[in-house]
């Protein structure tokens, strides 16, 4: 499972390079991975592709172990995937297509909320489109946070996780919309105001 978040992460880490974007390190947390970028591509196109990579990896590795399952005679049934004896290749398969989808939710920082916001940025600008992304992103992290009291611990964290995510990223895009046109010269005097 952590090969396969591994090559997720991989396959960001290579496409943004490919648009010229470094990443400084993959981080890699029991609730997933981070690749991180020294910054986020500014053409929507660009962040699309970057976002859309991970999950499709996965949907990619779920269907070479599809085949591998078919060509051996085994079974892909989800029973199977869920018994305590059930086939390792099965449940590799079905976790990676979980993990491309989860990605996929349109909830900001995660792959589907980078994605939407590439694709609202087409049409209403970066940061309107970072304000949606991001309010949707807190809004699945709250219903999450509040799923996992009942259901799962381990939720709780990763709504955290996704909560200061989305803030996170709405500050840094806001500030960088605040300081655009401004000179250096004004923001270093503004920074040394006591």
């Amino acid at each position: 499972m952590f090969a396969a978040i591994v090559v997720h992460e991989l396959g960001h880490s290579l496409v943004a390079a490919r648009f010229g974007y470094k990443t400084r390190d993959i981080l890699l947390l029991p609730i997933g991975g981070i690749a991180s970028l020294e910054r986020m591509p500014e053409d929507p196109k660009q962040e699309l592709a970057v976002a859309v990579v991970g999950p499709l990896i996965n949907v990619a590795i779920a269907g070479l172990i599809f085949l591998g399952i078919l060509a051996t005679g085994g079974s892909t049934r989800l029973s199977e995937a869920t018994s305590a004896g059930g086939a390792i290749a099965t449940q590799l398969m079905w976790i990676n297509l979980g993990l491309a989808l989860f990605n996929l939710l349109p909830a900001f920082p995660m792959d589907g909320g980078r994605a939407l916001r590439a694709l609202l940025a087409m049409r209403i600008g970066r940061r309107r489109a970072t304000d949606v992304a991001a309010t949707l992103g807190r809004v699945f992290a709250a219903v999450l946070f509040v799923y996992g009291l009942y259901a799962n611990p381990l939720l709780c964290v990763i709504a955290f996780v996704v909560w200061m995510g989305a803030t996170q990223e709405r500050a840094v895009v806001q500030l960088k919309s605040a300081l655009q046109g401004v000179p250096v010269s004004a923001r270093c005097f503004a920074a040394s105001i006591p």
